[in-house]
């Protein structure tokens, strides 16, 4: 009886004194590939999306690694020299020595990973935010979650922005700046892209009983012609001048602010909108645009 009431405290004690292992899914693992004369030790590796590759030149001569769809390649690595890649979507990936074609192998990655994202409005107008939200195939908290941007014009996805998980869940608020593409990455793993377009903000002003004022903020174009239209009741919106927005003004980079005054010949109560069409929003940015309607 004495064994069998000291056995439990024995396992006990165990569990107190031994550190409980604790790993997330949400971290990426590294696999090792040793490069030899012989070749690619081991040949076929398999792994999670979001993992990372390295390959280690254990031979005396030097080899590069180059992918068969030409997705990654090394420099030549020299003895000692390491090579690492990661692998963010599924899919069996073969790959050959650059200096030796001979040298075969492949890495198998399978799909356990995933970082969504969520847009509030696909079209929003110049200065104004859009929020991003999202969750992750983790349930940890703190886990960084990247925003990436290409806008409209440049070739490269760069940085913008990057928050923290809360149990999975992430968001946070951009001001594109033109039409532009967004992704999420979250430990080398990506979101789908998303893009939002961005119209330029349009703005009528009246000052006093006399004058009024247009102005067009945009970047990448500048909006020198915008059309002031007037509602009219069973007609709708009707154009009835073109008014040439002559002063512009660079205020960093491509961001134009173009305005014009005028003096008013209207009746009380008329309701007028300035409207950029699509061909003078251009490339960059998204048309037609208006802005908010002002009554006299």
């Amino acid at each position: 009886m004495r064994k069998l009431l000291l056995l439990p405290i024995f396992v006990l004690v165990l569990a107190a004194a031994s550190p409980i292992a604790t790993s997330s899914a949400s971290t990426p693992n590294t696999v090792t590939v040793k490069i030899t004369s012989k070749g690619f030790s081991p040949a076929t590796v398999t792994v999670q999306n979001g993992d990372i590759v390295t390959w280690t030149n254990s031979d005396s001569a030097s080899h590069q690694v180059v992918a068969d769809d030409g997705s990654f390649k090394s420099d030549a690595l020299k003895p000692g020299d390491t090579f690492s890649y990661a692998f963010s979507s599924a899919g069996t990936f073969a790959y050959h020595g650059g200096m030796n074609p001979a040298l075969k192998g492949a890495v198998s990655v399978q799909l356990s990973r995933y970082v969504l994202l969520n847009q509030k409005r696909r079209i929003t107008t110049y200065v104004q935010s859009v929020k991003f939200s999202g969750m992750t195939s983790s349930t940890d908290s703190g886990d960084q979650v990247v925003i990436e941007s290409k806008p409209a014009g440049a070739t490269d996805f760069t940085e913008v922005a990057r928050t923290a998980t809360f149990g999975g869940h992430w968001q946070l608020t951009v001001k594109p700046r033109r039409n532009t593409d967004y992704r999420a990455v979250w430990n080398n793993v990506y979101s789908q892209v998303h893009t939002v377009y961005v119209r330029p903000a349009l703005r009528l002003k009246q000052t006093g009983h006399r004058f009024l004022w247009a102005y067009a903020h945009a970047d990448g174009v500048r909006i020198a012609h915008a059309q002031l239209q007037r509602w009219k009741r069973h007609r709708g919106w009707r154009t009835i001048r073109t008014l040439r927005l002559s002063h512009l003004r660079n205020k960093r980079g491509q961001n134009w602010l173009s305005f014009g005054k005028y003096r008013l010949h209207f009746r009380h109560g008329t309701i007028l909108r300035l409207r950029v069409t699509h061909t003078q929003a251009g490339s960059a940015m998204y048309g037609p645009a208006m802005s908010k309607p002002l009554r006299f």
